[in-house]
């Protein structure tokens, strides 16, 4: 009886037991950009790291998420990564950022 008085007290103080069946959100990484200041590709890769994104990863070439990201931005280039949005985005989704 007193364990489970304990498991019930325990489960409704708002601790998150996973036993409870109540698991804490894990909190979403912020941006390291903010305010006026634009958003590099460095703030993005370090963001979509943090959020464990694919494609902060390096490629299978072996070229990183920096160099992707620059290469992307040059002037001239097919694409370019809307970095605000990707560095406050939170999720890894990149069509959120088209």
């Amino acid at each position: 009886m007193r364990l489970g008085l304990m498991l019930w007290f325990l489960c409704h103080a708002g601790l998150g037991l996973p036993a409870c069946g109540t698991v804490k959100p894990v909190p979403t990484p912020g941006p390291s950009c903010a305010g006026a200041a634009p958003c590099t590709c460095a703030d993005v890769c370090a963001h979509g790291d943090a959020l464990g994104c694919g494609w902060a990863a390096p490629t299978a070439g072996g070229h990183t998420c920096l160099e992707v990201c620059r290469n992307a931005n040059d002037p001239g280039g097919f694409i370019a990564w809307d970095l605000n949005c990707r560095a406050h985005s939170a999720t890894c989704d990149e069509s959120a950022c088209r």
